[in-house]
């Protein structure tokens, strides 16, 4: 089952579940105890993991990535939620008072929340700065599904190409960093409480290719890939780097390195979940109520922010 298939793996909406529970909670007023941020890291690489296996299957099936059914399943999976969060919460936070521009709204619509939160900012009780991450991952697929198709002779070759893009953007955070602590007026910067490194496409793409690369490596290179990764060595350095992740407070490596260590250490735990020798883990996160959770994850973390402007106005 560790090669790439269409079988359900109800662990991944398990996975999806705890991720959801993280960003809620963490909204919710209790972000000091509950990363909320490493919510969305393992939301990413999730993401990356699981639609690079469907590409995979796709391309050894026939031969060809079809990028028009793609999109076309983007498009139905996605939009019907969030036009109707933004129509509904738009509509009641507009009869509370809030002032919603058209910007604000086109922004959403047009999967660019991220980069507009960043360099112009939305009106104050908009319910569509939560709708960055949903633009961090439609950027990443304009592109990917066309360079999975440029490699559909050899999937496998693709491996070191996505290797070096992440180190790349490690690399971009930490001279954006840089270049923001000296000058935090520069146009790169964006507005000053703008969380410009965590909510950009071009530094925050890596933490999608994480679980692609756990998929691409996992169908091509599986017995390699297992005999490092999959055992309760790699979990316990996985969970400890998670740990380590929450308790360093310097703000050099939480703007740079940490994303980089939870991306990979999530895909590390997904493999394990799905594949490793934990049973019981796999059977708790597969249990229905959090499954449905897990499959309910993409409209709960829309929906609930809606609420929060609401109950907080």
């Amino acid at each position: 089952m560790a090669n790439a298939s269409l079988v359900y793996l109800p662990a991944l909406d398990g996975l999806r579940a705890i991720s959801v529970v993280l960003v809620v909670v963490s909204h919710a007023g209790f972000g000091h105890l509950v990363p909320g941020g490493l919510g969305v890291i393992v939301f990413f690489s999730i993401s990356g993991f699981l639609l690079t296996r469907q590409m995979i299957i796709e391309v050894e099936s026939t031969g060809q990535i079809s990028i028009r059914s793609f999109y076309i399943r983007r498009l139905f999976r996605l939009a019907p939620a969030l036009l109707i969060y933004l129509a509904l919460f738009n509509t009641v936070l507009g009869i509370l008072g809030a002032t919603i521009t058209t910007p604000d709204i086109l922004a959403g619509v047009f999967y660019v929340a991220n980069y507009y939160d960043i360099f112009v900012g939305f009106s104050v009780w908009s319910p569509a700065p939560i709708l960055w991450s949903l633009a961090v991952e439609e950027h990443y697929y304009l592109v990917f599904p066309w360079v999975v198709r440029a490699f559909r002779a050899d999937v496998a070759k693709l491996l070191p190409w996505l290797a070096a893009v992440t180190l790349l953007v490690a690399l971009w955070r930490g001279i954006l960093y840089e270049k923001c602590a000296l000058d935090p007026g520069d146009a790169f910067c964006g507005l000053p409480d703008s969380f410009r490194i965590f909510h950009g496409t071009d530094t925050m793409i890596d933490c999608i290719l994480w679980g692609a690369m756990a998929a691409i490596a996992l169908h091509f290179h599986a017995v390699r890939t297992i005999a490092i990764l999959v055992n309760r060595r790699a979990v316990v350095m996985a969970l400890v780097a998670l740990l380590g992740c929450l308790l360093l407070r310097d703000p050099w490596f939480r703007d740079t390195a940490r994303y980089s260590i939870e991306a990979a250490a999530a895909s590390v735990i997904i493999l394990n979940v799905l594949f490793g020798p934990f049973p019981t883990a796999r059977r708790l996160l597969s249990a229905p109520i959090i499954v449905l959770i897990g499959r309910l994850s993409y409209s709960i973390y829309l929906f609930h922010y809606g609420v929060l402007m609401v109950v907080k106005m």
